[in-house]
């Protein structure tokens, strides 16, 4: 009996051991795969559901006057990608905004901007939201060199209908598509900048009318530095991802995508905004003091919590909020001042 019971406990302690054994092993592989590769990370991050734009009361007043051509291929370089284009039914078209949509440089799409395109549609602007390759599978400067192949498509275009204009661009961006956006400008009017990044400066600088940047980070280099704690880890695998180098805050890379040590006299004047809370709040009045240093004209909205409460991450996006609301009718305001 007492021999029974020993080589049962001792069956027993085995498959225990095992199963420890088994568990600690993976545990080990999870934390070895999320040392070797940001893919991990970024696969369970786009598990979870994106911010997404609210439709505001109203809206089908605005889209009947906006027409859209939807899921235009502009470029299969870096695969099939396309964009959306919204403009007004009637009336002449003023100018075009070139919009890059936000994501963490991992996601997102173009009908992020689903109610925001028809709302400045409606204000005479042709509104282009472009679609871009995404981190991991492809890294930076990737999404800037397909705005050059958004950008010469539309070139194309121009001549064979009437809701294109390129005489006044307006160049936008929200959350990482702001960063994106603002190193564009800047690489399409700082010389330098485009030569260390490798590519071509194609549209006149004198059509460059503005900049539009809501929520954007604009000083990689030191993302780190000014995030809180609890979303260092998740910056660090995003620029891992973006950049395509663990130790991407020391790149070039990183260097050439923090806009607030490209600005020049010739960056256009820009629109900048963000929230108060769980956003880059810092990076954007970090460019205003870059704008302000080269005499840039610029105007931007923030929120004090005293009177707003906290205004989050891409607050913009939802248009039934008051600061939704103002961020709108200061955007509008804005253009009418530099694209006439």
């Amino acid at each position: 009996m007492l021999k029974k019971m020993t080589r049962n406990w001792s069956k027993f302690k085995k498959i225990v051991i095992s199963s420890i054994s088994v568990v600690v092993l993976l545990i080990f592989a999870v934390w070895l795969a999320f040392q070797l590769s940001p893919r991990p990370f970024v696969f369970l991050l786009n598990r979870i559901p994106q911010t997404q734009a609210t439709r505001p009361a109203h809206f089908d007043r605005v889209d009947s006057q906006v027409s859209s051509i939807k899921n235009i291929s502009y470029s299969k370089t870096f695969g099939d990608q396309k964009l959306d284009i919204y403009y007004p039914k009637y009336g002449k078209i003023k100018g075009t905004i070139l919009w890059t949509h936000g994501g963490s440089f991992i996601g997102g799409d173009k009908s992020m901007l689903d109610y925001w395109g028809p709302y400045l549609a409606q204000q005479g602007y042709s509104f282009v939201s472009i679609n871009y390759s995404t981190a991991p599978d492809h890294h930076y400067p990737t999404p800037l060199i397909q705005l050059n192949q958004a950008y010469r498509f539309l070139k194309t275009q121009q001549g064979s209908n009437q809701i294109i204009n390129l005489k006044q661009i307006v160049i936008g961006g929200d959350s990482a598509g702001a960063q994106i956006a603002s190193q564009y400008a800047a690489i399409q009017t700082n010389a330098k900048l485009a030569k260390a990044v490798k590519i071509k400066r194609i549209i006149p600088e004198s059509t460059i009318k503005a900049t539009l940047l809501f929520c954007g980070p604009y000083d990689l280099k030191s993302l780190s530095k000014y995030t809180s704690a609890e979303y260092r880890k998740f910056v660090d695998y995003i620029g891992w991802a973006y950049v395509g180098k663990k130790d991407w805050q020391t790149s070039s890379a990183a260097g050439q995508a923090s806009t607030v040590d490209h600005v020049t006299e010739n960056y256009p004047p820009s629109f900048v905004t963000d929230g108060n809370s769980g956003s880059f709040e810092i990076h954007a009045k970090k460019l205003i003091k870059s704008l302000n240093k080269y005499h840039v004209a610029n105007e931007s909205l923030f929120f004090s919590k005293a009177k707003y409460g906290q205004v989050h991450h891409e607050y913009q996006l939802d248009l039934t909020s008051r600061e939704g609301k103002l961020c709108l009718q200061q955007t509008i305001i804005f253009l009418k001042k530099y694209v006439k």
